[in-house]
């Protein structure tokens, strides 16, 4: 449901809500699914082809203010993406249609790192932070805050793992998923429950 600024997603069902546009920048098949699984919420696969790149968002309508937002998720890497070192989800807040090369703020989780992972980015700058939480398959509740145009704080499970104050977005954001496998298919990001509002 979206009240004005305020959007909330529960992630249940057999398919995706008719607000979310699912793309692959490159390859093909990305889908977001029902998870058969008891509280299993939905998956967000990347396809079933080689280098396949599945993009979720809102298609380009970003009603969030880069200047004070909030956004949270419950969401995992799931224990179906294949376990290759390149398998990846991605979730939080971007400026276009695939955060490659555009203003964002998001968590990563990947099998090639040890621990989740957070960055912002203005265009193509900006590289990841390691939090302390490690990488594993169960969910985490994540949680980026705009403090201001100048000062984003990333949490992990109600614990601030670190405040951005560089490579900020310039431009107004909306919510993402994203998974990506590089040849080694597929990768899976399973989520429960978003949520997103302006501050």
């Amino acid at each position: 449901m979206a009240y004005k600024q305020h959007f909330i997603d529960w992630f249940s069902g057999t398919s995706g809500a008719s607000y979310w546009n699912i793309v692959n920048p490159s390859g093909s098949g990305a889908s977001l699914v029902g998870k058969d699984e008891i509280n299993g919420g939905m998956i967000m696969t990347s396809g079933t082809g080689s280098n396949n790149n599945g993009f979720c968002g809102f298609n380009g309508k970003n009603q969030f203010s880069r200047s004070g937002f909030v956004q949270i998720a419950v969401w995992r890497l799931d224990p179906t993406s294949n376990g290759h070192s390149y398998n990846q989800a991605q979730c939080g807040m971007a400026s276009q249609t695939n955060d490659n090369g555009q203003d964002c703020a998001h968590w990563m989780i990947r099998n090639a790192q040890t621990y989740i992972e957070y960055r912002t980015r203005s265009g193509g700058t900006g590289s990841f932070i390691s939090t302390t939480v490690a990488r594993d398959t169960n969910f985490h509740h994540t949680k980026i805050e705009a403090k201001s145009a100048s000062s984003y704080e990333f949490s992990v499970d109600h614990t601030l793992q670190g405040t951005a104050t560089s490579n900020l977005p310039q431009s107004d954001l909306s919510p993402f998923m994203k998974a990506d496998d590089s040849a080694q298919v597929p990768s899976v990001l399973g989520i429960k429950y978003m949520e997103c509002y302006n501050t």
